[in-house]
């Protein structure tokens, strides 16, 4: 098999994946403030406020840290922070069912896909995440490369 796979074609999350983390931290912050003032513990506010922060710093480097690529042997997302979270996991050619996006306004808009790369056999070992920046053409992408690695077009399922 011959290898035209373009390795340094790696696809990052959006700054859409920022938000949330963002506002997880705001939410935090603002229900330990709630607290302190009903509990009337100064020290509460300094606590709240390490633990909005931890939370931001850790949930930014998580979202740095996803990475999704092909290479021979199939897709993957490759995410994780500490080593014992670090890792890979994805779907073979031969067992990959669909490479799809989900359309919408803020996806087009903000050139930010949900994407799904389905498993043939198991909905366990499936691929699903949300803000991948341009995640319309990486679908494309692993389409095109299913195609000519195994010769069959990937089925689109509707009643899923």
């Amino acid at each position: 098999m011959q290898d035209t796979i373009d390795r340094s074609n790696v696809y990052k999350l959006s700054w859409l994946a920022y938000f949330r983390p963002f506002l997880m931290a705001l939410v935090v912050g603002a229900i330990g403030l709630l607290i302190t003032g009903f509990a009337n513990q100064p020290w509460l506010s300094y606590v709240a406020l390490v633990a909005a922060i931890v939370s931001f710093i850790y949930n930014v480097i998580y979202v740095r840290s996803v990475r999704l690529f092909v290479d021979e042997a199939g897709v993957w997302i490759d995410e994780g922070v500490f080593p014992w979270q670090k890792g890979s996991r994805g779907v073979k050619w031969r067992d990959l069912d669909t490479a799809l996006f989900f359309k919408g306004f803020v996806s087009w808009a903000f050139n930010s896909y949900a994407i799904t790369i389905g498993h043939r056999y198991t909905k366990d070992s499936e691929i699903n995440i949300r803000h991948v920046k341009n995640g319309k053409r990486f679908v494309e992408l692993v389409n095109n490369e299913h195609y000519r690695l195994v010769g069959e077009m990937p089925s689109i399922n509707a009643a899923s």
